[in-house]
């Protein structure tokens, strides 16, 4: 019986790394997002879901039936088909980080500092990864040839009868329930005497605005996250001071976001919420009922880590952290943005 061949002690390293990598890639689907505010968000609601397929299918609902929903005795009801709901269809978009270790990083450390080195670039590296997902969460997705996350600016445009969003143009006559709502301050968040609170009264218009269409029922109905620039959330906070009464979120607290309440909705600010078009403060005012971040179902592509392989020409080593889906919104009209808040004169 013929010896086997000795396995390299490279091949057991490599092995060893491989197997860490992926044991420690079980848990950043957990990890993940805990420090950005629509990822920890959408997560908690139950709206992180897997999807299959060439590309991303949701349903759309628009409209509500407004037959007339009375009748008597066995008078013949109408059964024609009311058209309220449609299918819409998203790209998939690819995001990824690759965690490097030279060969002669493995030739100076023993195991247990190689695999302590592997932990702090694994770490970076998903820090790295979610830090660019949730600055492109603000973006419109037109960046790097189209192939980023189509992000709140699309999806709550500054201008909401222009563009197109998956794949419907707002423009086109017709299609005004896929526009957003907008509410432009156009000047200071207080009057000039300082005494009349501007922001909340904008606020309060923009909510009932975002409420009027009464789909997926009345408990639906106004936003329940408000994602904002730090100085809207500076405004908002001095507004409310002055009557003395503010409210905080504990649960969300608790999970490390300062937040304060507005008529039922959790506002979040975010370092990486960029000002308006005109460069003043500005919130997205979010229903996240209608709002889906979705995955691939393949846990490769969900925050999964690859096997860890050499380089065929250099001497080092590498896996790659893989994540593919798209950030989706099913009623565009219960979504809503304040722009135009700028400091008292």
């Amino acid at each position: 019986m013929a010896t086997p061949a000795p396995v390299s002690q490279t091949l057991v390293n490599n092995a060893l790394l491989s197997a860490t990598l992926q044991d420690r890639s079980k848990g950043y689907v957990e990890q993940v997002g805990n420090h950005i505010p629509l990822f920890y968000w959408l997560k908690k609601e139950g709206r992180y879901k897997p999807a299959t397929g060439n590309r991303i299918e949701v349903a759309v609902e628009y409209g509500l039936d407004t037959a007339e929903p009375s009748y008597q005795g066995l008078e013949n009801w109408n059964l024609q088909e009311t058209d309220n709901v449609t299918i819409i269809q998203a790209n998939w978009k690819q995001y990824g980080k690759s965690i490097v270790i030279s060969g002669i990083d493995k030739v100076k450390a023993n195991k247990a500092a190689i695999f302590n080195l592997l932990e702090q670039k694994e770490a970076n590296a998903l820090t790295s990864l979610q830090n660019q997902m949730n600055q492109h969460f603000y973006l419109d997705g037109t960046g790097n040839s189209s192939k980023r996350i189509t992000g709140l600016a699309a999806m709550i445009a500054e201008a909401p009868t222009t563009g197109t969003y998956l794949g419907i143009n707002r423009a086109t006559a017709g299609n005004e329930w896929w526009r957003n709502q907008s509410k432009d301050t156009n000047g200071a968040h207080f009057t000039a005497s300082g005494s009349v609170p501007t922001i909340v009264m904008d606020m309060e218009a923009l909510k009932i605005q975002c409420g009027r269409l009464a789909v997926g029922g009345m408990q639906h109905r106004y936003p329940d996250l408000i994602l904002c620039t730090e100085t809207y959330f500076l405004y908002y906070n001095n507004a409310i001071l002055r009557s003395g009464v503010r409210f905080v979120n504990q649960k969300v607290r608790d999970a490390g976001f300062d937040n304060l309440t507005f008529g039922g909705a959790t506002m979040i600010h975010d370092v990486d919420c960029p000002a308006d078009a005109g460069t003043d403060q500005k919130a997205f005012f979010i229903n996240s009922r209608f709002v889906q971040l979705r995955h691939s179902a393949m846990s490769d592509y969900n925050f999964g880590v690859g096997d860890y392989q050499e380089a065929s020409d250099q001497d080092g080593f590498s896996a790659k952290i893989k994540w593919a889906g798209e950030l989706i919104c099913t009623n565009c009209a219960k979504q809503g943005i304040h722009q135009g808040l700028q400091a008292a004169a």
